[in-house]
């Protein structure tokens, strides 16, 4: 009997002489009943997802464009989520080979260590003789690697056109964010073309494309300006992981080979300088003084005294940042309240978040996280007569997802 990893059967095709044939993919499936004894044939492994895509602009190979190994420690790579893993920077034996098959590689052993560091990774940083630029707007970039299923990886550190960085490892302190396939993990044996998907805005909007999911920068809220450039890369190497409730020990003497590197786009037409172009389109923006002021036109009519806002608190779960639990000062007469929120402490460009609210405390949504905003409180009597708007109370509130 044949289970796949959810315990259902497989049906599996009669062989000759009596033997059962099925295809594993990348989960494990558990066979029961067979005779220990019974030979097992493996048949040729299946690799057409490996393929590159057809128009795929080979960028050279890692050990022709390898400058110097070094003890670079960059703060958003190392300190990712460092409640969660802790990397130790080490000097690993860094030789470039050639290749049969692969041509020009560089390969990557850990050697014998002082300090056995379990499961927890030793790193290296390897920079490269210049940046090697990636042209136009690429989809995916992808490396030729040969592994021994060591759970190791590489961290790509990309520079944009401006000097921005951007790490494959993602934003520090951002969970589900670190390359959460293990498309740069040595999860395999033998040779494989890793695929990471590429950092890239949206012409006009600047819209964060699916791309972004597994990068993070040492500027977040700015648009990738193209075209990018490799800068350097960390390669990660253990002494072994947990299978099961046993630690199993790799030989650290297995290095890994990192080979020719290719881009892959879209289209044709993403590959030239028109692309680039294209991206740093941008709507234009209206300067703040120019912005409507809705606050200032309710104080012209208003004849009720103002309330206050007393304080602004995360809410006690989902505190992402977007809201928040406000509370107020307001007179007995009041029967309901609006709260207007605004990037400037004037009111210019106000929207009101909180309409008819009847709650103190209230939360109220819409925010964008680590931004400083203003919030005004409007009340109303019996009547619908409304009262000034509030002293600004200025406030921002912090993206905590990790501690969620």
């Amino acid at each position: 009997t044949v289970l796949d990893p959810m315990d259902n059967e497989v049906k599996a095709a009669a062989g000759p002489d009596g033997t059962a044939l099925f295809t594993v993919g990348q989960m494990p499936y558990f066979v029961f009943g067979a005779d220990e004894a019974a030979p097992r044939v493996f048949g040729e492994p299946d690799h057409s997802d490996d393929a590159l895509a057809e128009g795929a602009v080979a960028l050279g190979s890692l050990a022709d464009h390898f400058g110097a190994q070094t003890a670079d420690a960059d703060d958003l790579y190392l300190n990712t989520m460092p409640d969660y893993i802790k990397r130790f920077q080490t000097t690993m034996e860094v030789v470039a080979t050639n290749d049969a098959a692969h041509g020009p590689v560089l390969s990557v052993g850990l050697g014998s260590q002082p300090v056995d560091r379990m499961v927890m990774p030793y790193y290296t940083c390897l920079t490269m003789k210049k940046p090697v630029e990636i042209p136009g707007k690429a989809k995916c970039l992808r490396l030729d690697v040969k592994a021994a299923s060591d759970w190791g990886r590489v961290v790509f550190v990309l520079k944009d056109a401006t000097g921005r960085r951007y790490y494959s490892c993602g934003q520090k302190g951002q969970w589900n964010a670190d390359d959460m396939e293990g498309n740069s993990t040595f999860s395999f044996d033998g040779w494989r073309r890793l695929r990471l998907a590429l950092p890239a805005n949206s012409p006009w909007d600047g819209f964060r494309e699916g791309g972004f999911a597994s990068w993070g920068s040492d500027a977040p809220k700015e648009a990738a300006t193209l075209p990018l450039a490799i800068e350097k890369v960390f390669v990660e190497r253990r002494c072994g992981v947990m299978c099961g409730n046993d630690f199993l020990r790799f030989d650290h003497d297995t290095p890994v080979l990192l080979g020719a590197l290719h881009a892959e786009y879209a289209s044709e037409a993403d590959k030239g300088a028109e692309a680039i172009r294209l991206s740093k389109l941008r709507i234009p923006t209206t300067a703040v003084a120019q912005l409507p002021n809705p606050v200032a036109e309710i104080a012209k009519t208003a004849t009720l005294p103002a309330g206050k806002v007393l304080s602004v608190k995360d809410p006690a779960t989902w505190f992402d940042g977007t809201n928040g639990d406000f509370a107020f000062e307001l007179p007995e007469e009041a029967v309901s309240w609006d709260l207007w929120v605004a990037p400037s402490k004037d009111g210019r460009g106000a929207l009101k978040l909180g309409n008819a609210l009847k709650k103190n405390p209230c939360n109220v949504s819409g925010f964008l996280a680590g931004q400083t905003f203003h919030a005004f409180l409007v009340w109303r009597d019996k009547a619908g007569n409304l009262s000034k708007p509030s002293e600004p109370l200025e406030f921002k509130l912090e993206d905590h997802f990790a501690h969620q």
